[in-house]
């Protein structure tokens, strides 16, 4: 096992060499583990032993999209607020 440094604790453990999704390996929500078995069984007992919270803010939002959507498409096409829940 080679030494390195490593940061544990990401929501996403990416099990390929790269991503098209940069911006969560950025905002620390994601790692590359590459396809390697050890490797990626190392990440994963890192990620679960290790107790950090994740950063506060997700770069896809805040997981209310399909709500806002909805609502929005709701006032447009019926133009009333009876349909809204």
């Amino acid at each position: 096992m080679r030494a390195r440094k490593r940061a544990c604790m990401h929501a996403v453990l990416v099990l390929r060499l790269s991503t098209e999704r940069s911006e969560a390996v950025e905002a620390g929500f994601a790692k590359v583990v590459g396809v390697k078995k050890n490797e990626i069984l190392e990440e994963i007992e890192c990620t679960l032993n290790k107790k950090e919270e994740l950063p506060l803010f997700s770069p896809f939002g805040d997981g209310a999209a399909g709500k806002k959507i909805v609502e929005i498409l709701i006032k447009e096409v019926f133009d009333t607020e009876t349909y809204k829940r």
